[in-house]
């Protein structure tokens, strides 16, 4: 469910558009980053800032919640845990690969931390191996990860 506040941003992002600019489809989807209100709310603020540009997701959670891979062109409002709007990104690219192909040029752009492979290693493993043991998966260097690529459409 989408709340009226999302809604009206992207209303606004709407009508911030010449016609020609318009997206074929209306649908959107609402994300957010990380699993806690700080750092939700420290990454919606990195990538309005247009530091954070790249994210992952675990590929056994997305078949688990029955939810497709993100695919180029799709677009979401970035919010915090509170349900503020921050901005609106545009998907680029979905590349799926195993957490130990992922490399240098990726963490950086991911935005977090101290934005090194060896940081966003420690930090996605983290983060990520609960996900696993939660769903009965062992974590491991082939685990698949859904590596998105997105850019900040609004505001600029």
């Amino acid at each position: 469910m989408t709340s009226t506040k999302i809604e009206s941003f992207w209303q606004a992002y709407l009508a911030s558009l010449p016609e020609p600019a318009k997206p074929r489809s209306q649908a959107y989807g609402v994300w957010y980053f990380g699993d806690t209100p700080e750092v939700a709310e420290n990454c919606a603020k990195l990538v309005q800032a247009g530091i954070k540009t790249a994210t992952s997701g675990l590929v056994w959670e997305m078949e688990a919640d029955d939810e497709a891979l993100p695919q180029p062109g799709d677009q979401a409002v970035v919010k915090d845990l509170h349900g503020e709007p921050y901005c609106i990104i545009e998907l680029t690219e979905c590349v799926v690969r195993p957490f130990s192909e992922v490399d240098e040029r990726f963490a950086f752009d991911y935005g977090e931390g101290d934005r090194t492979l060896e940081g966003w290693r420690k930090d996605a493993w983290e983060y990520f191996a609960p996900i696993c043991e939660r769903l009965g998966q062992e974590p491991g260097e082939q685990m698949s990860l859904a590596c998105q690529r997105f850019r900040l459409v609004y505001p600029i």
